[in-house]
């Protein structure tokens, strides 16, 4: 109530490792939990962001162009560092740069 957090629990804005999807969903959530008052505000933001999300999975995606689908069923990588110094290390970024 004083403005000012004192315990946060459950969120994590994922950077790496995920689909464009769920960072700009996760981010637009986190927002909205920013941005409201109270809890039914954020509760309702929330709702608002995630039905526009569901309706867009199960449109098929029919609404949006092939080129901005790639970008957000994509995922951006890049490695700080020379592949071999990875060594045996897994990762899908890895993999590419092997290939």
């Amino acid at each position: 109530m004083d403005g000012t957090i004192g315990k946060l629990k459950g969120f994590e804005v994922k950077r790496n490792g995920e689909l464009q999807l769920i960072k700009i969903f996760q981010a637009s959530v986190f927002e909205a939990f920013l941005k409201e008052t109270t809890l039914e505000e954020c509760y309702n933001h929330v709702a608002t962001i995630a039905d526009y999300w569901l309706d867009m999975l199960y449109s098929h995606v029919k609404d949006i162009s092939d080129k901005e689908l790639f970008k957000l069923i994509s995922e951006r990588r890049t490695m700080s560092r020379m592949l071999s110094d990875y060594g045996e290390q897994k990762s899908t970024s890895i993999s590419t740069a092997k290939r």
